[in-house]
């Protein structure tokens, strides 16, 4: 054995090898060469959690240069720091997500599965929100009681360091028991109470009542529809929309938009199922993720559940994986091979009429133009605009100042237009083939995997670098800063990598409370 490291050892080469793959541990796991090597599977909605990952990101940017020398104001460049509008573009996701599966179910006629799957969901949505909240406000607090970071206070002006550990960690247990109220009021503009259920250590973590809240519209919803007609269905969550934006609940119409989104999605692949030919057994192991419709690949999840085997996505529930911000689907499909897989999928054969001539690849893309064009039209309206509306402002805003409800307070016309953009830009991804495909490979993915993280952690990891080092050092080297970024590039990057760190290890936590939710939920189910 000594002899063969002596031997080993005499390879400066093997060495460099060996010390360089010890050094990608303190890599995000989706960063590191060995992991990007391995094959990676997607479930048909992936792309969902990818753009909740870049709206994350989104929201992290905003919060690192709200209020510091640089703020962009024009656009696209307003694109990448409007962490305000990503918020309402969570929430129709989240919808989209919940509801999923379970109309899923519905559309194929099997509304005891619907009903599990909702009584499920329903059962572990408070753990799923509220522990890893709770993890994150802790790790807030050692990072403030140690002096670690520097404290930043927001809207309650309350000093939160205490003198002693012990005063800290009763404060935080203080602190993690008023932002968990799941009752709290929420009015249109998405603040709670007087003051907001923020928690002093993660004011960011506000949203999380608003999701569990939303999550219940949505649950509720499906409990009503899903021994209805498909189109009493889509009537009956139309009107719940409408009334929802009326009373100035947006986040529901929000939530139920997403939910509308979701069974357009279950409708047209039950259409597309009761059409085609299905291949046999050994032929269906061979093209599910190319040409199965989404309902036949469910119902081969379904006969696997039966069978014992277990699906990784079968009981899992979406949470802002910055919520998980992690889809609850019951199937997984291959992940196509990157950018070239963008022809063969445009070119692909339609499935409706074997015999109908497959349509030129010029013609699938200029069919595709009209979703195209929607998508940079609701990404403009998402975040171009100022920040309340009216007849004066300019153009398309001035006109969409004139569908606002009269019901609306001046706080909440913040969002009327940036709530028309989520839909918008969830409706033309779902619409192209082509939007979807950026959003899955393999980077897009890691953003969507980390995306919860992400959100929770930023503002503990900007405690500890930005205010404390990054902002002095940019200063230090480069002198003025107002109005220029180029300067914040390299500070921007060390946060950046920090960020992505700490959302790793904010994962592997929200898994365990993922596993600790379905642990419960075996325990307690009767059957």
């Amino acid at each position: 054995m000594l002899s063969s490291l002596l031997t080993y050892a005499s390879k400066p080469w093997s060495i460099l090898c060996l010390l360089l793959h010890r050094l990608t541990i303190i890599f995000p796991r989706r960063l590191r060469p060995a992991h990007n090597l391995s094959h990676h599977e997607l479930h048909p909605t992936a792309y969902l959690d990818a753009v909740r990952g870049f709206a994350a990101w989104i929201v992290y940017n905003g919060h690192i240069f709200n209020h510091k020398p640089y703020q962009p104001t024009a656009w696209p460049q307003k694109l990448f720091f409007d962490g305000i509008a990503m918020v309402d573009l969570f929430f129709v996701i989240s919808g989209f997500a919940l509801s999923f599966s379970i109309l899923g179910a519905a559309h194929r006629g099997n509304t005891t599965k619907a009903y599990d799957s909702l009584a499920s969901s329903m059962f572990r949505r408070y753990i799923r929100l509220y522990l890893p909240t709770a993890f994150a406000t802790f790790v807030g607090m050692l990072v403030i009681a140690s002096g670690l970071g520097i404290y930043i206070p927001g809207e309650r002006d309350t000093v939160v360091p205490q003198p002693t550990f012990l005063g800290n960690l009763w404060f935080w247990v203080k602190d993690t028991a008023y932002v968990s109220n799941p009752f709290v009021y929420v009015v249109s503009w998405y603040r709670k109470g007087e003051d907001g259920t923020r928690s002093y250590y993660a004011a960011q973590l506000w949203t999380i009542p608003v999701e569990f809240q939303g999550s219940m519209i949505v649950f509720a919803f499906c409990a009503a529809v899903c021994k209805m007609k498909p189109w009493a269905r889509t009537l009956t969550m139309w009107v719940g929309m409408a009334a929802c934006f009326w009373w100035q609940t947006m986040y529901g119409g929000l939530f139920l938009a997403g939910m509308w989104l979701a069974d357009r999605r279950q409708w047209r692949a039950a259409q597309e199922s009761k059409v085609a030919i299905l291949p046999t057994d050994v032929r269906r192991s061979t093209a599910v993720s190319e040409a199965t419709p989404l309902a036949v690949i469910e119902e081969e999840s379904n006969e696997k559940d039966e069978e014992g085997k277990d699906t990784p996505y079968a009981d899992d529930d979406d949470t802002t994986r910055s919520d998980s911000f992690t889809i609850e689907e019951p199937q997984i499909t291959p992940r196509p091979s990157r950018w070239q897989t963008w022809l063969a999928h445009l070119s692909k054969t339609s499935r409706n009429s074997p015999n109908t001539p497959q349509p030129t690849l010029a013609r699938q893309i200029l069919h595709q133009i009209p979703s195209i064009f929607l998508f940079f039209i609701s990404l403009y309206i998402l975040t171009a605009g100022p920040t309340f509306i009216d007849s004066k402002s300019p153009f398309p805003f001035n006109l969409i100042a004139h569908t606002v409800p009269p019901t609306y307070t001046h706080p909440a016309l913040q969002h009327w237009p940036t709530s028309l953009g989520s839909i918008l830009c969830i409706y033309s991804l779902e619409s192209s083939p082509l939007l979807r495909r950026p959003f899955e490979s393999s980077f897009a993915q890691f953003m969507g995997e980390l995306s919860f993280g992400i959100y929770a952690m930023h503002i503990t990891v900007r405690w500890i670098l930005w205010e404390r080092a990054m902002l002095k050092w940019t200063r230090m080297y480069f002198g003025k800063l107002e109005g220029r970024f180029w300067p914040f590039v390299p500070a921007y990057l060390v946060m950046t990598f920090a960020t992505i760190w700490a959302a790793e290890g904010f994962r592997r936590v929200d898994g365990w409370c993922v596993w600790l939710s379905k642990w419960l939920k075996e325990k307690c189910f009767a059957g």
